[in-house]
């Protein structure tokens, strides 16, 4: 699992321009997990994500990924293997002539070649949803927007990693291109057994796919619930400036004009037999 214990974090500590940024945070992620994680623009959530592979190191506290501690130099490289990391518009990152080139940088430095390698990445491609014959060999920058993001996420899954971490993985897609990607986190999931916790500012993304959702706000943890207690709690969605699902949303307008109607449903196929429901009653 991984464990942040009593995590604060400072930015620029002892000098004029401080920021603490987290404050005595407390978590646990178990393998196999679903997790959302909101708040609002300034709360914390990108700096949080940065302490569970070590790209930050927490001012106090511990964080440990399956007992080992970010803040050992000779722990990191085992860490960065286990705890992948898909940073907003990944695709930016994308930098070798082909596809396969592309996904093969971080195993090969891991020390893989020649048939292992290549399986590898044709695992990876696989686990993200590409077509190894269609894509191999194709340069990543004549690629759509959602098949660049596929390519940047096999790249991380290359490297087998037990927990997946992915910063808003689907801004600026177009809607099938969000729906494809979610879709393919949660069959990676499923097929791999492996921990994904998905930053997003979509509530209705984080309540199709997440089973637990952490809030934070202005560096606190302010709740660790299920999604369907997380958006159940009206005063912590507007204390923490956050939205309703839009489906939520719409179903909870219907109860307040008198439908009887759940109010507890985040999906179109949920709500139409919802109120398929309450129209026969």
């Amino acid at each position: 699992m991984i464990e942040l214990k009593n995590i604060s974090l400072t930015y620029n500590e002892n000098t004029p321009f401080e920021k603490e940024a987290l404050r005595d945070i407390n978590i646990t992620i178990e393998k196999g997990e679903f997790i959302g994680l909101i708040g609002h623009t300034g709360s914390g959530k990108s700096t949080l994500l940065q302490l569970l592979n070590g790209l930050e190191l927490p001012t106090t506290g511990d964080v440990l990924v399956d007992g080992m501690n970010t803040g050992k130099k000779e722990d990191l490289k085992e860490i960065r293997k286990r705890v992948g990391f898909v940073f907003q518009y990944p695709e930016y990152q994308l930098f070798e002539e082909t596809v396969e080139k592309d996904i093969s940088y971080a195993p090969e430095n891991y020390g893989l070649k020649g048939e292992e390698l290549d399986n590898r990445v044709r695992e990876a491609m696989n686990l993200a949803g590409l077509d190894y014959e269609k894509y191999a060999k194709r340069s990543p920058f004549e690629l759509s927007g959602g098949e660049k993001r596929r390519v940047a996420l096999a790249g991380v899954l290359a490297a087998r990693p037990q927990y997946l971490i992915l910063d808003e993985p689907t801004a600026g897609l177009d809607p099938k291109g969000r729906q494809d990607l979610l879709r393919e986190l949660v069959n990676i999931r499923e097929r791999e057994g492996i921990a994904v916790l998905l930053v997003s500012h979509s509530m209705n993304d984080i309540s199709h796919v997440a089973e637990r959702i952490l809030v934070l706000k202005e560096g606190n943890l302010v709740s660790d619930d299920s999604v369907k207690n997380t958006f159940a709690n009206d005063e912590l969605l507007k204390n923490a400036s956050l939205s309703l699902p839009e489906i939520t949303g719409f179903m909870k307008m219907l109860k307040d004009s008198g439908k009887d109607v759940r109010t507890d449903i985040f999906t179109m196929e949920e709500a139409v037999g919802e109120i398929k429901r309450c129209l026969e009653i």
